[in-house]
């Protein structure tokens, strides 16, 4: 399921310091897109991409982006307070 897609994305940046401290305790999805199914026990491979104004994500299996979108930073917000 497609919510399970978010909390690999979700885990993945939480998991190296530059992206947690980007997104924060409470990240905020500000868009998704799920472009195909995935295969029980498909390998994901997932990039993330550090923005000026977010977090670009991508999730592939077997080669092929099967859903895509973006996390706002809210390391920004902070810091412009």
């Amino acid at each position: 399921p497609g919510v399970a897609l978010l909390a690999a994305v979700l885990e993945a940046a939480a998991a190296e310091a530059r992206f947690a401290a980007a997104i924060g305790p409470s990240p905020r999805l500000a868009w998704v897109k799920f472009l195909a199914p995935v295969e029980p026990r498909s390998s994901l491979a997932i990039s993330l991409q550090l923005g000026e104004a977010a977090i670009d994500w991508e999730v592939d299996a077997r080669g092929v982006a099967v859903a895509t979108g973006r996390i706002a930073r809210t390391d920004l917000a902070v810091a412009a307070r």
